[in-house]
């Protein structure tokens, strides 16, 4: 799916709303935790979507602390996402975006896409992609659909 904003001047993503309850973290906090914590979120989470380059963000040199993002209730991971360049110069990628099952349909996924696309917006991408399979994830594509995405037959 793509969402691409390069013809639109004044445009802006939307803003992201933390639901009730619920805390927003970046790459922030014990390097010895967060790892664990972010392959435990994406094994619980994302059943196997996320893309290769996502599996261990950390390790890249190009890692953006800011552009990967949890959230939390109390201590449980409820969802996560990360925002990763794309091949080309205008090109952004949701590399994860990921609900735990126990935690959907709380506005948890539309919070993440926001914060991804705001990051990629804010490093000057404007064709943002993220790949989904509408038959095995359709609640995943409704929601790029409501946020403007469309299907795409490139991505980067």
């Amino acid at each position: 799916m793509l969402l691409d904003v390069s013809g639109l001047a004044d445009w802006q993503p939307q803003r992201p709303d933390v639901p009730d309850l619920f805390e927003q973290w970046c790459w922030e906090g014990d390097e010895f935790v967060l790892p664990k914590k972010w392959e435990q979120a994406l094994a619980e989470a994302c059943e196997g979507t996320a893309l290769p380059q996502a599996m261990r963000p950390w390790e890249s040199a190009s890692f953006d602390r800011e552009g990967i993002f949890f959230l939390t209730h109390r201590s449980d991971t409820g969802g996560i996402a990360i925002a990763l360049p794309g091949a080309g110069a205008s090109d952004g990628v949701v590399g994860v975006l990921g609900v735990h099952p126990s935690f959907r349909r709380r506005g948890l996924g539309r919070c993440l896409l926001r914060l991804c696309v705001g990051r990629l917006v804010q490093l000057g991408r404007t064709r943002i992609f993220c790949a989904v399979d509408a038959d095995r994830s359709p609640g995943a594509f409704k929601l790029l659909t409501s946020e403007g995405f469309r299907p795409s037959p490139a991505a980067p």
